[in-house]
This record gives C-alpha cells, structure tokens and sequence, in this order.
C-alpha cells in the first residue's frame, strides 16, 4: 500500500489540519512526485524547523489538482494539491510527535539533517510507514503488516 512522508512548515500546518488539504510548490519535481499520490494513500505528516517531528497521520482523499488561487495559504502559493482525511481523530495530531532523531537513518531517503531539503514529498516503504505507526504507538487496522 503506498504511503508518503508528506513535508509542511509549522506555518502552514494549520491550514493542512483545518482545510484538510496539502499543497506543494511549483516546481517539476514536486509535479512529478505529487503526481504519484493517489486516494487512498498513508500519509505521514513531517514539520520542518522547529518542530522536526512527524505531528499526524492521514490517507489522500484526491489525486493531484492544480490551483492557480493562494488562498487557504497566505505564505506561499502551493499549487499543486490533494485533500487529505485523518487515519483517526488521534492520528490527525499526535499527542507524542516523532522526533527527527527517531527516523534518521531508519528511513532509506532521510540519512541525515539535510536529507528533507527541498523536498516536498518522500515516498516510503511499507516497513517504512509501518515503523513510523510503531513508533506513534499507533495500530492501523487497515494497513498491512510488512512481511
């Protein structure tokens, strides 16, 4: 099953919790990996500076849209797009978020501080998101357990 460490600032994760969606900016490489997410999807909600800690976990509702409007941002213009639902209520924030130093280098594309850098969106493996579950003491019925 296909899941995503989905990247947000601490500004503008209100905005993704409230309106339930999640935007990227423009730029070829964000097209090509935003592309790739379809409804259905597990998402892992990452928070740059200073947070550094995955906050929530939640599935994709859409496949990518574009949006040429700012809003529901006031930052920046994140114009590609997909609406996003919570595993859980206790999923949509976590009470105990998972700290930067508890992933690096359990993750094969975050091998170190810089590893987020530009990016947006980065896939994950099944033992990937399955240990980011075990790691939020979250058990998610439908996902299957890596083998």
């Amino acid at each position: 099953m296909p899941a995503w460490l989905l990247v947000a600032s601490s500004k503008t994760w209100a905005v993704v919790k409230n309106h339930r969606i999640w935007g990227a900016p423009k730029g070829r490489y964000n097209l090509r990996v935003v592309s790739q997410i379809k409804p259905g999807d597990f998402l892992a909600f990452y928070l740059l500076a200073p947070v550094r800690s995955i906050v929530g976990f939640y599935r994709a509702t859409s496949s990518i849209f574009v949006e040429t409007t700012i809003e529901p941002w006031n930052d920046r213009h994140y114009l590609y797009r997909i609406r996003i639902q919570p595993l859980s209520k206790n999923a949509a924030e976590l009470g105990q978020p998972i700290r930067f130093d508890e992933i690096v280098g359990k993750i094969d594309k975050i091998q170190n501080q810089w590893s987020l850098l530009g990016r947006s969106a980065v896939p994950l493996t099944d033992k990937e998101f399955f240990l980011l579950c075990s790691l939020a003491n979250m058990d998610i019925p439908e996902y299957p357990h890596p083998s």
